[in-house]
């Protein structure tokens, strides 16, 4: 999934589209059989209650609360619940490493200061942008907590649009960029056609089913006006950023846009 992975003819495919497989078909099962056990009326029911404020069970409305239910074995429910604990903990630091890497490329390419990749010696980590992440998880951790509307907001919805966009630019990359695409290890064709653009066609094609979904199921509460103007904010303010970033290199004699122009070392 990244560029520093050595092996790519094999790790690629296995932490990419073979992983993919996998949990989608665990997912697909486990919401099948979910459905199925409480109903989707009742699922929809008990979510108008816990926004119109009309909930009044001692327990959330959550997949493991409901889960939970379903059975009267301690031993069992007791795994559930510490499966749950453990899934909660594993998505703090991968977040967090995730995010870093992102400010550490923005670093890179001189759209973000060159603080935040600086690496300690020490601790092998680039500290400044992982104290950074922290504090602004702290924040959005406070708003989150303090601001109903913003739990509307999705994530999912957000990274359905951003695979439509990096689905076009996969589309037209091997022909905007054919030297670099052509020096690279994945310059397979299909009659002529490139493996690598109808692979972005079909990412592209998902996130717009996606969209659409999110965009049409009024349940899921994403396509609330709130969550459309929040969503749009966060790529207005990336647009930004670059462009200011732009300028602001261009007047010291730094063009940003070299870096894009050929393949990132290793």
């Amino acid at each position: 999934m990244a560029g520093e992975i050595k092996d790519v003819k094999k790790s690629q495919f296995l932490g990419g589209p073979l992983a993919t497989v996998v949990l989608g078909l665990w997912s697909a099962a486990l919401a099948y059989l979910f459905i199925r056990t409480i109903g989707v009326q009742f699922w929809y029911a008990i979510g108008h209650l816990w926004w119109t404020g009309e909930y009044n069970l001692a327990i959330p409305p959550y997949f493991p609360s409901f889960v939970g239910l379903l059975t009267d074995q301690v031993i069992l429910y007791m795994l559930m619940s510490i499966g749950y604990l453990i899934w909660g903990v594993w998505f703090v630091p991968q977040n967090i490493m995730l995010n870093s890497r992102i400010m550490l490329a923005w670093s890179f390419d001189r759209i973000a200061p060159e603080k935040l990749s600086y690496v300690s010696e020490r601790f092998r980590t680039p500290v400044i942008n992982a104290i950074l992440i922290f504090a602004l998880a702290q924040i959005f951790l406070a708003l989150y907590c303090t601001v109903p509307w913003l739990t509307m907001v999705s994530s999912i919805f957000a990274l359905a649009i951003i695979a439509v966009i990096v689905g076009i630019a996969g589309i037209v990359f091997p022909y905007r960029r054919q030297r670099i695409f052509e020096q690279s290890t994945v310059k397979w064709k299909i009659a002529g056609i490139p493996v690598f653009s109808i692979i972005a066609l079909l990412d592209m094609a998902v996130g717009l089913f996606v969209s659409y979904f999110y965009l049409t199921e009024d349940t899921l509460l994403a396509n609330a006006p709130e969550s459309l103007l929040m969503i749009a904010l966060i790529f207005l303010i990336g647009f930004i950023i670059f462009w200011i970033s732009k300028i602001y290199r261009a007047k010291r004699g730094i063009d940003i846009e070299l870096a894009f122009k050929e393949i990132p070392p290793e």
